[in-house]
């Protein structure tokens, strides 16, 4: 019983930190994407994006 507890606390830790590697990219490549856009627009994209 205990081992499988232990084992199955590990996977829980994997996927958990797999998870905050997966928010962590998409919160950044979606901040990289909005920079690109206001370069792109320059000041017009202001009014769009708060």
């Amino acid at each position: 019983m205990r081992k499988s507890l232990g084992v199955y606390l590990a996977k829980a830790e994997t996927f958990t930190r797999q998870m905050m590697d997966v928010s962590v990219t998409t919160i950044s490549i979606m901040r990289s994407s909005i920079r690109a856009r206001h370069r792109r627009c320059g000041w017009r994209s202001r009014g769009w994006i708060e």
